[in-house]
């Protein structure tokens, strides 16, 4: 069985790595420059590098070059919309326990329809559910917008 593809995708990633792990050799079905990824949870202490603080202006831009060069290899374009990560937020990474916030939701949410265009197109949300608050936040986000059902 073949897989029909539109023309265009939307990938809607909780964080920056997710687009490409969840969904990197699918997104090298569509043309080159036809994929669009919205990193909603952009602003990030994170990290894993030996003598690099944890302040988050100086990790975001980090996080953002390796995003450019991953973007590079999988031919797609991408927007960082700087929310907060979880642990900035000091949320805990079990969404069972991490309470909801409103206005991060409504931020989100608000954030993503921006940059939905009108035209017929694949949308994605990579690991929009599990233990992590964030990938639970994009996917309630996607649901307030009705790109989704929950």
């Amino acid at each position: 069985m073949s897989e029909e593809l539109r023309s265009h995708a939307v990938v809607i990633s909780p964080h920056q790595d997710d687009a490409a792990i969840s969904l990197g050799d699918h997104l090298l079905k569509y043309p080159p420059g036809n994929v669009h990824v919205v990193n909603i949870f952009t602003h990030s202490n994170s990290h894993m590098l030996a003598g690099v603080s944890d302040d988050p202006d100086v990790v975001s831009p980090i996080r953002a070059a390796e995003d450019q060069r991953v973007a590079d290899q999988f031919r797609y374009n991408f927007t960082d919309l700087g929310l907060s990560d979880s642990e900035i937020r000091g949320t805990e990474w079990n969404d069972h326990d991490a309470p909801i916030d409103p206005d991060v939701l409504q931020q989100a949410a608000d954030r993503i329809a921006g940059h939905l265009g009108h035209h017929s197109l694949d949308l994605y949300i990579p690991a929009g559910f599990g233990l992590h608050p964030d990938h639970y936040l994009a996917l309630l986000a996607c649901s307030r917008l009705s790109l989704i059902h929950i």
